[in-house]
């Protein structure tokens, strides 16, 4: 991507590279000058797109894919933005860390790729990591993380490493850490130029002063989409799910806003009595959401690492799991199906479309009760209970949805 001239601080707030005289009627008939402020910026936007469109358009290649039998698996694309979304205690965290950790990786690092899930990094592209952290303790937790990264990239923990910088907002008063945000970022864009720079924001929600407030929470997202057309950047935005346990929405009115404009979100989700982390993709923009799969945290490895057939076929494929309809009706008699889904959905950690699947079958069943014929009629639990139990989970589960490939503007 060319560099350009202007700094995406003065792109969204000064963008007025000039003034341009605008006719305007006055209240009295006359007419008067008035200064457009935006005018340079959106012809600007305009010749870009209309020179990009007169020639055919080549895609960018993952920049981080999953290895598998049958070959390359994009699980991240460059200039765009991800999120990472899962309720408090998920290992959101550990895996931002492990991607970090991918893009440094040593060229002769002895871990190999399954001791990073077996993601790759393009290595046509030089990068340069930006980690920022909002949450952890100054003397012992962030240290300690930033030597894990180090360490699973396949360099010694304690030395220094270009191209690897890592900040802390944890010092920043609330309402001062977007702007301090804003002014890192353009400081470290300017020192890596020439690199794609691989920026983790952890967590997202902590670098405004109100995620709920759209007038604090828009000019970070608004940030972040400028900063990815403009420079050669990629965010990873990590976010706090709502804590309940039928909603899987990232929080406030930013994680709303995060989820519409990510290219893609990856969520992480506990498989019931057992250690293993469900990872899926709810979202993918330019391809197919790659399918779900398991991990595990080693102590020995100080991380993720992917969970063997086996662990996954004792806990997951051959165990049979009832669902709590209980637990998930919670205090409602009646629960509409639209609703239902999505709190089926949250409290298995499966799709949407997965989730009708077994409510299907328990009606079938005879433990859930339609209470009409009509499509969006509710739902209750038959209190005679039915003559079988639904179970849920097999193995490696199919994302919700599918898009092509050759249709990259779905959203």
């Amino acid at each position: 991507m060319e560099t350009l001239k202007h700094d995406w601080q003065d792109l969204i707030h000064n963008a007025v590279p000039q003034q341009v005289p605008q006719a305007e009627l006055r209240t009295d008939g006359a007419v008067q000058e008035e200064v457009s402020c935006y005018l340079p910026l959106l012809q600007e936007a305009q010749r870009s797109i209309y020179e990009r469109a007169k020639h055919h358009i080549t895609f960018s290649s993952p920049m981080l894919s999953m290895v598998s039998d049958s070959g390359e698996i994009p699980f991240l694309y460059p200039n765009t933005v991800t999120v990472i979304s899962a309720k408090t205690g998920k290992h959101k965290t550990r895996l931002a860390e492990l991607l970090c950790s991918v893009v440094l990786k040593h060229p002769e690092n002895q871990h190999g790729n399954h001791g990073l899930l077996n993601i790759v990094a393009r290595t046509s592209r030089e990068y340069a990591v930006v980690y920022v952290d909002t949450e952890r303790n100054l003397k012992e937790q962030v240290p300690y993380s930033i030597q894990n990264i180090k360490a699973k990239a396949g360099y010694d923990r304690f030395a220094d490493l270009p191209g690897f910088d890592y900040i802390s907002l944890v010092e920043i008063e609330r309402r001062n850490r977007f702007a301090a945000l804003e002014e890192y970022l353009n400081f470290v864009r300017k020192k890596s130029l020439g690199k794609h720079l691989f920026v983790v924001l952890d967590v997202v929600s902590d670098c405004c002063g109100n995620f709920n407030d759209p007038l604090e929470s828009m000019p970070l997202v608004d940030m972040l989409n400028v900063t990815i057309n403009r420079f050669d950047v990629t965010f990873v935005c990590v976010i706090h799910q709502n804590p309940s346990p039928h909603d899987a929405k990232s929080r406030g009115h930013l994680g709303t806003e995060l989820e519409n404009k990510a290219s893609t979100i990856i969520t992480l989700g506990m498989e019931s009595a057992s250690d293993l982390i469900k990872i899926g993709c709810r979202k993918q923009r330019t391809a197919k959401p790659f399918e779900s799969f398991y991990a595990r945290y080693s102590e020995a490895e100080h991380g993720l690492v992917l969970a063997s057939q086996a662990d996954v076929a004792a806990s997951v494929g051959t165990t049979a799991r009832v669902i709590d309809w209980a637990a998930v009706f919670g205090s409602d008699t009646e629960v509409p199906s639209e609703k239902l889904k999505q709190r089926l959905a949250a409290f298995c950690t499966v799709s949407q479309s997965t989730a009708v699947r077994y409510i299907g079958t328990a009606v079938r069943q005879g433990e859930l009760i339609k209470t009409s014929g009509s499509k969006r009629a509710p739902y209750r639990i038959n209190p005679s209970g039915g003559t079988n139990r639904e179970t849920w989970g097999a193995g490696i589960e199919q994302p919700e949805t599918y898009h092509s490939s050759h249709d990259p503007y779905r959203k």
